[in-house]
C-alpha cells in the first residue's frame, strides 16, 4: 500500500466515522433497513426450499440471531462504541454530581487546589546536605 493509498484510507474511516457520530439516526436507520433486507433474503430462500412463509420466517429470524448483536458489532466497527461509553459515563458523572451537591463542592476544591498550592520538588539525597531534613513544604 503505497502512501497515497493509506492517507486516502484514513481519510475515508475520518469521514465516515464523523458521518456517523453526527447523523446517528440515519445510521440506525440504514442498520435495521440492511438488517430487514438480510432477513427478508434469507425468508425467501427458506421459502424457495419449501418452507412454509411463516415457518421459513421463524427459522430466519433463529438464523440470523438478535438484532440488537449485529448493531453492536456494526457499531464497534465504525469505532462508535468507545465514543458511546465515554458519553454515556460524563453524563452519568454529571447527574451524579448533580445529584449531591455537597459531594460537588468538595470535589470542585480538590480538583483546583494544585492551582491555590505549589509543592517543592523534594531533593534528592545526593543534592541535600545530610543535617537537612527531607519534607515537602507548601507554599501560599
Amino acid at each position: 500500500m503505497n502512501l497515497q493509498a493509506f492517507f486516502d484510507h484514513i481519510v475515508a474511516r475520518s469521514k465516515s466515522w464523523l458521518r456517523a457520530t453526527t447523523h446517528r439516526g440515519r445510521l440506525e436507520a440504514e442498520m435495521e433497513a440492511e438488517l430487514a433486507h438480510h432477513l427478508d433474503l434469507l425468508t425467501g430462500d427458506l421459502t424457495r426450499a419449501g418452507h412454509s412463509p411463516q415457518e421459513a420466517a421463524r427459522r430466519a429470524r433463529i438464523a440470523l440471531g438478535t438484532q440488537v448483536t449485529h448493531k453492536e458489532n456494526m457499531r464497534a466497527s465504525l469505532g462508535l462504541r468507545w465514543f458511546d461509553e465515554l458519553r454515556a459515563d460524563v453524563f452519568y458523572g454529571l447527574r451524579i454530581l448533580r445529584k449531591s451537591p455537597g459531594f460537588t463542592s468538595p470535589c470542585h476544591r480538590r480538583q483546583y487546589s494544585h492551582l491555590l498550592y505549589r509543592q517543592e520538588p523534594a531533593l534528592r539525597s545526593s543534592q541535600r546536605e545530610p543535617s537537612q531534613p527531607v519534607e515537602d513544604r507548601w507554599l501560599a
